[in-house]
């Protein structure tokens, strides 16, 4: 029997069957394994982005609540001094003062009165 040549083989329907089998044998686990790095990547980098998200989240969170705390405690101070009647001496404390754009005072009567800040913001609210 003579050997036949490559396009002989291609031509018969069991050569171009085993042919056809070897590549697919091998290709098909290439691409198996393409498709399963490509998802688990995928999900390796969802994760991390995840957990990134939480991080920055939770230390952003922490200080906005750490500015609030301080807001709130030099607030309480500001409302000590002004019940102390010595609204005056609210200038003398300028540091309580680096974190309002403006304090206004509300009488029991209702009237408004500007403690700190620019008169001409204030007019409109007052």
């Amino acid at each position: 029997m003579q050997p036949k040549s490559l396009s002989g083989i291609l031509t018969s329907g069991v050569g171009r069957r085993i042919v056809g089998l070897f590549v697919l044998a091998g290709i098909l686990p290439v691409i198996v394994t393409a498709l399963f790095a490509y998802f688990e990547v995928g999900r390796g980098l969802e994760k991390e982005a995840t957990r990134q998200l939480r991080e920055h989240s939770k230390s952003f969170g922490v200080e906005v609540l750490e500015r609030i705390v301080r807001t709130a405690d030099k607030a309480e101070e500001i409302v000590r001094i002004v019940e102390s009647g010595n609204i005056a001496s609210i200038d003398d404390h300028r540091y309580l003062l680096n974190d309002f754009s403006e304090i206004v005072m509300l009488s029991s009567t209702g009237s408004a009165e500007q403690i700190y800040g620019d008169p001409e913001l204030s007019a409109s609210l007052i």
